[in-house]
């Protein structure tokens, strides 16, 4: 497990997951249900798309 205490908030349920996944090393494209909801129509997992911003305190 990889600790990155780091807290990630969106209205998009899927680009978040997306991230997430990126976070730890996976790649968003192998993790079906993202696909999928991406493919619904249900957030984008190209989370980069929406320009994420990062603040740190």
């Amino acid at each position: 497990m990889k600790r990155l205490d780091t807290i990630a908030v969106s209205f998009d349920p899927v680009a978040v997951g997306a991230w997430a996944a990126t976070a730890i090393g996976l790649d968003p494209a192998s993790i079906e249900h993202l696909v999928l909801a991406a493919q619904r129509g249900l957030g984008t997992a190209d989370f980069r798309s929406i320009g994420p911003v990062e603040i740190t305190t």
